[in-house]
């Protein structure tokens, strides 16, 4: 039988921010003294962008992460819609400036003309040791967009590709996403979401048809522990 996920919920974002970067840097502090180093995969959009702030303040050797994305929208990085250019400017600062990022985005001119030298890349990073989500109103996470051709497979966890390439048809750019065998490589998995309606969404999604709402993909499963970052208010996700 799956495992619920444990939810932590937090009177306003501040306080979710705070508690959810010092969760994540324990658990990269221990990796790290585990096994010398530490993947993180975190997710883009406006949710993040405090949590990012707080994650960079930890004390943790910073030069021994990884920091990659689940998924990215394939635009220059000096594009303000590009996700790496937002983790740069928010999470890789101060300390955490030594870290290393390894992007999803490549030279090839689209993200299907791209899939295999980021796959590559993603298997030569190695698995996370935590992977941040957010959800959208639609359900999805990551780039697993509930109406995207090639869905199935990307959420095939037993697929052999880390990575797919997507094309969402109510939103905006091509995009290179993780594939829900690639994000279930990870060891313990953080769903960051806020608002009323997102819990009611996620909660909804406990049982569903992924292809409905894919974040139900990364509910329905016992490979990795899921827990759940909650708060009233905040900001917004695509």
């Amino acid at each position: 039988m799956n495992e619920l996920p444990v939810w932590h919920i937090f009177p306003d974002t501040a306080a979710l921010d705070r508690q959810l970067a010092e969760t994540v840097a324990a658990l990269l502090g221990a990796a790290i003294k585990h096994d010398g180093a530490a993947v993180l995969a975190v997710s883009g959009g406006k949710t993040p962008v405090g949590f990012f702030t707080q994650l960079s303040e930890q004390r943790i050797p910073w030069q021994k992460v990884s920091v990659t994305l689940v998924d990215e929208r394939w635009v220059k990085i000096s594009d303000d819609d590009n996700n790496e250019g937002l983790v740069r400017r928010y999470l890789l600062v101060g300390a955490a400036a030594s870290a290393r990022f390894v992007g999803l985005k490549n030279a090839a001119p689209t993200a299907a003309l791209g899939r295999v030298e980021c796959e590559r890349t993603l298997r030569a990073l190695g698995a996370p040791e935590v992977v941040v989500l957010g959800m959208g109103d639609d359900g999805h996470t990551a780039s697993l967009f509930p109406d995207a051709v090639g869905l199935t497979a990307a959420l095939d966890p037993e697929g052999e590709g880390l990575c797919a390439a997507i094309t969402p048809s109510q939103a905006r750019y091509e995009r290179m996403t993780m594939t829900i065998a690639g994000l279930l490589r990870a060891n313990h998995i953080m769903i960051h979401i806020t608002g009323a309606d997102k819990k009611a969404l996620l909660e909804r999604a406990q049982g569903a048809n992924p292809m409905e709402l894919p974040i139900a993909a990364v509910l329905n499963q016992d490979r990795v522990p899921v827990s759940v970052y909650w708060s009233d208010t905040g900001g917004s996700y695509e």
